[in-house]
This record gives C-alpha cells, sequence and structure tokens, in this order.
C-alpha cells in the first residue's frame, strides 16, 4: 500500500501542495489532471524525494518517510521502492539503450553485469526496441527513448511506477507507441501514478483520477464519476473548458 499523510511542499511563498492525504491500493493505476500549475508534477517529485516537502510522510511498502525526522538512508530505501519515468526521458547520452537500462540494476541493485544485461535485454523486447539495444539515444526517435526510459523503470521492478507527463515532449505521430507501451505496463499489474495532458487515455486506462487545485485533492473517484459527474465547481468549468476547445491542452 502507498500512504501520502498531510503532505505539503512550498516554493517560497508559492504553497504548490497543502496537507495533501492520499491512500493507493497495490495494482491501482492513479490518473492525475488538473490546471497548469496544481502540483501534480511535485507531488510525483516528493514521492522520491527528488523534491524535499516541509510537511507530511510517505509510505510505499514498509518504508516510511517523514519529512522532518528522516535520514539519507531513509531516503534512497524509498527511491528503490519507485521508479519514475520523465517528460525528458533522463536517459544518459553516452550510454545505449542496453547501458541505460543496466545502469539502476548495476548500481543501485548491485547485479553482476552478465545478470542486469539479460534483464535489460528482456525489458527492451518488451517493448519493442530488441533492435535497438546498442542504439545511443541520439539515434532514436523520441518515442523510442522514451520506451527505453519505461524499459528502465520496468526493469527495476518497482512497487510504484511515476509517470511525469510521459508523452509531453513528443511529436503527435510519436505519442501513441508510448501510450501503448504504458498499457501494456498496466496490463501486467503495475501500481501505477501517471500525470498526462493525453485525458482520454487517462481515463481509459485508470481505476481511478484525482484533480488537483490549489494544492489539495478536490474530485476523487473513478473515472466516471470524475469525469462525468464531477461535484466542485472548479472541476465542473475544467471539463467544460476542455469540451468546449475539443482537446486544446487547457490541462496539465
Amino acid at each position: 500500500m502507498i500512504e501520502i499523510k498531510n503532505l505539503s511542499k512550498r516554493f517560497g511563498q508559492n504553497v504548490v501542495l497543502d496537507h495533501l492525504n492520499l491512500t493507493i491500493q497495490k495494482g491501482d493505476v492513479l490518473g492525475v489532471i488538473g490546471s497548469s500549475g496544481t502540483g501534480k508534477s511535485t507531488l510525483l517529485r516528493c514521492m522520491n524525494y527528488l523534491e524535499k516537502p516541509e510537511e507530511g510522510s510517505i509510505t510505499v511498502g514498509d518504508v516510511t518517510v517523514d519529512a522532518r525526522h528522516h535520514s539519507s538512508r531513509d531516503c534512497i530505501r524509498l527511491r528503490q521502492k519507485t521508479a519514475m519515468v520523465f517528460q525528458n526521458f533522463g536517459l544518459f547520452h553516452r550510454k545505449t539503450a542496453l547501458e541505460n537500462v543496466m545502469e539502476g540494476l548495476v548500481i543501485v541493485r548491485k547485479l553482476p553485469k552478465e545478470e542486469a544485461a539479460g534483464i535489460a535485454r528482456e525489458e527492451l523486447a518488451k517493448v519493442g526496441l530488441a533492435d535497438r539495444m546498442d542504439y545511443y539515444p541520439s539515434q532514436l526517435s523520441g518515442g523510442q527513448q522514451q520506451r527505453v526510459a519505461i524499459a528502465r523503470a520496468l526493469a527495476m521492478q518497482p512497487e510504484l511506477l511515476l509517470f511525469d507527463e510521459p508523452t509531453s515532449a513528443l511529436d503527435p505521430e510519436l505519442v501513441g507507441e508510448v501510450l501503448e507501451t504504458i498499457k501494456k505496463a498496466v496490463d501486467e499489474g503495475n501500481t501505477m501514478i501517471i500525470v498526462s495532458h493525453e485525458m482520454e487515455f487517462i481515463r481509459r486506462i485508470s481505476n481511478r483520477i484525482i484533480m488537483l487545485d490549489g494544492g489539495a485533492v478536490i474530485e476523487d473517484g473513478t473515472p466516471e464519476q470524475v469525469f462525468n459527474h464531477p461535484t466542485s465547481n472548479r472541476a465542473k468549468e475544467f471539463f467544460r473548458r476542455m469540451m468546449i476547445s475539443q482537446g486544446a491542452e487547457y490541462y496539465i
């Protein structure tokens, strides 16, 4: 189980997350939506302490990190429970696709290189890149680079996968291949939090949706409940604008 208690994060005087509480069950696919600047990406970055919250605690499995009372070892243990896929891929440019996927297995999990290479090959094959293992990021399309990043995350066998706008840096014709790769990971039963501007995809793939506004959760329910029967005026306005724009990116 993943549990967030009273999570708060500020940047200067700007409160981005305001005593946020959230519980996620094993196997959940949680879609996070909301307008720009409502704390979606910050929430993900606090989940693995890429951003340090001022208050609150985060629990992933048997690891709990409290913002006010924790050690660097606690943060390392939390990060070992999670894996994040960034919008700009985050690959090592001087390493091949295979070496990128191997990196965490060797450095973090301390696996022998031969064993790490075997796992990396398997994960790259799963995302359709068996013929691109020896290519460098500069030799791959944006969609292929993002699939390498997803393979790298999956190879770590995390308890929680975090996707931060995984298609926002891609040309439109490359979005589909990345979304299909994420769907396969969902079908394998991975627990995920996904921030994405692909509203129809979020609606289809998530079993639960939350909407953030003002650093707090203002909607929480099934895709049917949140998209079709929002309870807050703010959410109703959000979806009204989305419908009028016929898919223009007013959100995320």
